[in-house]
C-alpha cells in the first residue's frame, strides 16, 4: 500500500506545473532540475553559471552572432528581376487558361473572339520575356497592353461563371496586382 502512495505522489508532483513539469524520459523518471523550474536541465545549468543573455554570444556560432549584432534588412530583388518572375508566373498562368479553354465542353465556335484575346494576351507576355525594358515605365506600358486583351476577352466572354470565366478573372486580377509588386520593388531600389 506504502509503495502504491509512493507512486501515486511521485504522480501528483510530476504533473504540477507548466511545460516540461512531466516525465521526460522513457523510464518516467523526471529530471529534479525539470521539475523546479519548468526548463531543460540544460537552461537551468546555464541559469545557475549566469544569465542567459550573458551567455547567447558565447554559445552561437561566430557568423550567427555577428549577424544577430548588425541588423540588416531583408534583401529584395531588383525591378528586373521582379519583373521576370511576374513575366513567368502570368506566362504559367494564361497557358494553363488555354489548357482549360480547350478542354471545356460547353465550348462552341461562338467564343472564338475570347480564345484569340487570350492567345494574343500569351504571345505579348512571351515577347515581353525576351525584350529588354529600358525602365519600369516601359513595362507597365506593354503590360497594359496585356491586361487589356484579357479585359476584352472577358467581356467578350458570355459564361462569366463558368470555370473559364472564374479562372479568366483571377488572371486579370493577376495581371493587375503584379506591377505593383515591380513598383514596390523599384521604389525600395531607390532609396
Amino acid at each position: 500500500m506504502s509503495r502504491y502512495l509512493g507512486r501515486v505522489r511521485q504522480h501528483a508532483f510530476a504533473s504540477i506545473g507548466f511545460g516540461r513539469d512531466g516525465p521526460t524520459r522513457k523510464d518516467g523518471r523526471t529530471s529534479a532540475c525539470v521539475l523546479r523550474t519548468s526548463r531543460p536541465p540544460v537552461a537551468c545549468r546555464r541559469v545557475a553559471s549566469g544569465s542567459l543573455d550573458s551567455r547567447r554570444n558565447q554559445v552561437m556560432h561566430p557568423l550567427i552572432a555577428a549577424q544577430a549584432s548588425s541588423p540588416q534588412p531583408p534583401f529584395l530583388p531588383t525591378w528586373r528581376q521582379a519583373m521576370h518572375a511576374s513575366l513567368g508566373l502570368v506566362h504559367s498562368t494564361l497557358q494553363q487558361l488555354i489548357e482549360l479553354m480547350v478542354d471545356d465542353p460547353d465550348r462552341d465556335d461562338s467564343e472564338v473572339d475570347v480564345d484569340c484575346a487570350v492567345e494574343l494576351a500569351l504571345e505579348h507576355i512571351k515577347r515581353m520575356s525576351v525584350q529588354q525594358h529600358a525602365d519600369r515605365y516601359a513595362f507597365e506600358v506593354e503590360w497594359i497592353k496585356a491586361t487589356a486583351a484579357l479585359r476584352l476577352a472577358q467581356g467578350a466572354f458570355g459564361r462569366p461563371e463558368s470555370r473559364f470565366g472564374l479562372r479568366l478573372k483571377d488572371a486579370i486580377q493577376q495581371l493587375e496586382m503584379l506591377p505593383e509588386l515591380v513598383e514596390f520593388v523599384d521604389q525600395d531600389d531607390g532609396e
